[in-house]
């Protein structure tokens, strides 16, 4: 249920590129689903004028099969070129440090700040 709850609301977890996918992969899935819908279109004569009730059958089968695969390629590329969630996106986290294996330990360091980042160091001096 929870990997469900995660498909529609959209996993906003930033991630390093190498896990993520690249815009021109989002965009290709984006175009393949549309793809589905216009062959379920395409099909449709098939399914109102069939040369038999078994073509009916496997059109009608086909067609919902499309559909579905059609909209999950549409909807989840889309919901990741709007959040960001691709390389060079706004969840991007860049190129994974050395040193670090665990992928959640490092995106839970990334998020508290808790990585080792180097101080700003500030001389004050005095004014006269």
């Amino acid at each position: 249920m929870e990997r469900i709850k995660a498909f529609f609301v959209g996993d906003r977890t930033p991630a390093y590129s190498d896990k993520l996918p690249t815009q021109l992969l989002l965009t290709c899935r984006t175009l393949v689903g549309g793809y589905l819908y216009y062959i379920t279109y395409g099909i449709r004569d098939g399914i109102v004028n069939p040369e038999s009730q078994k073509m009916q059958i496997a059109l009608i089968v086909a067609a919902i099969v499309f559909l579905i695969f059609g909209f999950i390629f549409m909807y989840a590329s889309l919901r990741n070129l709007v959040i960001g969630r691709y390389v060079g996106g706004k969840l991007d986290l860049g190129d994974r440090p050395s040193g670090v294996a665990d992928e959640d330990e490092a995106i839970v360091g990334a998020i508290s700040g808790t990585e080792d980042e180097p101080e700003l160091v500030v001389e004050e001096t005095e004014e006269e």
